[in-house]
């Protein structure tokens, strides 16, 4: 947790109130200094381990591979300070690991909450119509991803413990955003297999969200599409490499978008996209790149009409 004092005993409280009660609570104060290490120093739950750093890390990832690396049971969950589970999630995760104990990724659902009050699912459980968990390739995996449904989300990942160690844990000091998706991928493509439930464990609130707008989220799709490219020179599956390369340039297509709906996009920032593929957003953007800033914001509300994205 960073300065999270708002929202740090809602977390808490739903993590200690899970119908499954043998587990170990890692909290990392990422050098909170808003009043959050009060909070968290009234919980004195035996089972709660408290951990303290010095300097923040951005996107809290240096906080996260610290818990990993302290974290003395097989499995970790993971919760983002202002969000919060749902009083089953623990066991619905164990009932998985059970059921599929070859697996190194299991998951479910999410809710977001929006600042007005209105609840959704991500499309991917929206898609499991049939109430059974389902098993994901790596390329069932990345196809999801690309269609926008995304099968993981940090508040309901639960991973093996050594699968987190063998793919290096979360990118600190690599970026300040992304680091989530680019470890998910990384996860993928090393272990090739998930199992996701379609029940709901955790509420992600996006009022209390930190995540960045603008620059900052368009570099986020930039290090995610790095890890991608990364993956794409190794792999040796034509239809697997295809796939990446759809995630590369949808990847670049998002952060052109996000910097030109700011008026920062420059002819630079086209150079990610994989040609001949993405042809004709390559020019679309690189076109909008070489207009004045207040014009590449108006360029951008004109294509939304056009189906640009």
């Amino acid at each position: 947790m960073h300065n999270k004092r708002d929202f740090v005993a809602r977390a808490l409280n739903s993590v200690l109130a899970q119908t499954i009660g043998t587990f170990e609570l890692i909290v990392v104060d990422d050098a909170s200094t808003d009043g959050s290490t009060d909070v968290l120093a009234t919980f004195d739950d035996p089972r709660i381990v408290k951990l303290r750093r010095d300097v923040p890390g951005p996107g809290g990832y240096a906080a996260r591979n610290l818990g990993i690396e302290r974290a003395r049971g097989e499995w970790i969950a993971f919760l983002d300070a202002d969000d919060e589970w749902l009083p089953t999630h623990l066991a619905n995760m164990a009932g998985l690991i059970e059921q599929n104990p070859e697996i190194n990724i299991v998951s479910e659902g999410w809710l977001d909450v929006w600042p007005n009050g209105r609840e959704t699912r991500g499309e991917f459980l929206r898609s499991m119509t049939d109430g059974a968990p389902k098993r994901l390739d790596f390329n069932e995996f990345v196809r999801a991803v690309n269609l926008g449904r995304t099968p993981l989300h940090t508040n309901v990942a639960t991973v093996r413990k050594s699968a987190l160690q063998a793919a290096g844990g979360f990118p600190a000091g690599k970026c300040t955003r992304g680091g989530d998706t680019s470890l998910w991928l990384t996860l993928m493509a090393q272990n090739r297999a998930m199992v996701c439930a379609s029940s709901v464990g955790a509420i992600y609130h996006r009022e209390a969200s930190t995540v960045t707008r603008g620059k900052p989220r368009a570099l986020a799709d930039i290090y995610s599409m790095r890890v991608a490219k990364d993956l794409l020179a190794t792999e040796r599956d034509s239809e697997t490499g295809a796939l990446l390369r759809k995630y590369i340039n949808r990847q670049a297509s998002r952060a052109a978008k996000r910097l030109a709906r700011n008026g920062m996009l420059t002819p630079a920032d086209c150079r990610y996209f994989l040609l001949p593929d993405a042809i004709g957003y390559f020019l679309a953007y690189s076109l909008c790149a070489l207009a004045p800033a207040s014009m590449q914001i108006q360029m951008m509300k004109a294509a939304q009409g056009f189906g640009l994205r």
